[in-house]
């Protein structure tokens, strides 16, 4: 995570490779961090099990979001 300067902005930077699951674990404990969402394939496959991690829904604004961040 890298912090902008003067904006308050967190940006974070994710590829989809294996460690995404240890990503969005880490993800996840970060008391910032308010949800982590992921497809259920992505939870199931990667063992990304929190109560933080969860998955958007089929109403969701945005069905190309493999990994979507709530702060």
């Amino acid at each position: 995570m890298t912090r902008i300067a003067g904006h308050g902005v967190i940006v974070i930077l994710l590829t989809l490779v294996t460690q995404v699951g240890g990503l969005a674990w880490l993800m996840a404990r970060d008391p910032r961090v308010g949800k982590v969402f992921l497809h259920p394939h992505l939870v199931a496959r990667l063992d990304a099990a929190d109560p933080k991690i969860r998955f958007q829904g089929c109403r969701a604004a945005r069905h190309d979001d493999n990994i979507h961040l709530q702060l």
